[in-house]
């Protein structure tokens, strides 16, 4: 069999259409997953729909052990401080899309589906410019310490 045929072509190409397109839904570099579907065929993308989402981030809450509350995580204690409750957001997501205007809420909902992480950029009217969710932490640690 000629490795240029259309009968080993077409399927190699179609794997690498399907793969792209769940890696899209999944937030994953759809022309990567592309080749990788044309390359491999049907176990890139067993591996692709099997393999855990990486890039996204959750906020977990842990147990304190001399506690019997949940210790909040410094990402869950940003999404209900009384200064940005009121705020409508906007952001960036991962493919640099700008989103909004969101409630706090939205924006948490946006980050527990791996659409905003730590490193998404983020605003609203009371920042002179956009800033970076790690930084608002890091501001939030500092007047909290």
């Amino acid at each position: 069999m000629n490795l240029t045929s259309p009968a080993l072509i077409l399927p190699l190409f179609a794997f690498g259409v399907a793969t792209a397109y769940f890696a899209n839904k999944m937030n994953k570099n759809p022309w990567l997953w592309f080749a990788i579907g044309m390359l491999f065929g049907w176990p890139a993308m067993l591996f692709l729909l099997l393999s855990p989402s990486f890039g996204k981030q959750t906020a977990l809450k842990t147990m304190h052990p001399s506690a019997k509350q949940p210790v909040l995580s410094e990402i869950d204690r940003f999404f209900i401080h009384p200064k940005y409750m009121q705020q409508l957001w906007f952001y960036l997501d991962i493919k640099r899309n700008q989103v909004g205007p969101v409630s706090l809420n939205g924006l948490k909902q946006a980050y527990s589906e791996g659409k905003v992480t730590h490193n998404s950029w983020v605003w609203n009217d009371s920042f002179p410019e956009w800033k970076k969710i790690h930084s608002l932490l890091a501001e939030m640690k500092k007047t909290t310490s």
